[in-house]
């Protein structure tokens, strides 16, 4: 179902699920990423859950609240499930499992500024290093709508907005992945809706929206 108005970029907590009809395509975006044949068609045949929950902590010197986003990915089949853990710090964490082996990111919130338009879009500088930054940027930021059907891209909610940037790159792989999480109007329906760039080692990126559903607690 789509997202409900209570639920905001800082309170994402909740169960998931990727509704494939408005996702885009992500065969070849795990193909960049180096996961296997076998283990992609896997995926493409189950339903992926992602459980979020999001806390704040306090860091230890400053006592500054920190938000921290957890996410529980299971899926409806035999695959082993993954979390990935989350502190919106910009300081960069390790991660390791079974999907994507050994993955350093590094998280944060970011604001935005009004486009040429008077649309207020994500300001972020972007990690990842390709030919056509710009057309990337504008993608990531929704201006642009590369894999998907045309929308108007991410919704303001805020007075400067409020968007969750993150970045990770493969310690063994090489490639990077950039991402910006918020929320889109799709079918005059609100979503959930993450936008990523993809780099492989040799310089080839591919980008794609992912779009999520929201379950109804029982």
């Amino acid at each position: 179902m789509a997202t409900p108005a209570h639920i905001m970029i800082g309170s994402l907590n909740g169960n998931w699920t990727i509704n494939r009809s408005l996702t885009g395509e992500t065969d070849h975006i795990l193909k960049l990423q180096g996961i296997p044949w076998l283990l992609r068609k896997a995926l493409a045949v189950v339903t992926v859950h992602i459980n979020i929950t999001t806390y704040e902590t306090n860091e230890s010197e400053t006592g500054k609240p920190i938000t921290n986003i957890d996410c529980n990915q299971t899926t409806s089949g035999r695959l082993a499930g993954t979390t990935e853990k989350r502190r919106l710090t910009w300081e960069n964490k390790e991660h390791e499992d079974y999907f994507f082996g050994k993955v350093q990111g590094r998280s944060e919130f970011v604001h935005g500024a009004p486009d040429k338009g008077g649309h207020v879009r994500p300001e972020f500088e972007l990690q990842i290093d390709v030919d056509d930054a710009q057309e990337i940027k504008r993608f990531l930021r929704g201006e642009t709508h590369i894999d998907s059907r045309d929308g108007a891209g991410f919704l303001c909610e805020e007075s400067n907005g409020a968007w969750v940037h993150t970045f990770e790159r493969s310690v063994s792989s090489g490639w990077a992945s950039e991402q910006i999480w918020g929320f889109e109007l799709i079918d005059n329906k609100r979503y959930f809706t993450r936008r990523a760039a993809v780099v492989d080692a040799g310089g080839r990126c591919l980008c794609v929206r992912l779009v999520l559903d929201y379950e109804q607690p029982q």
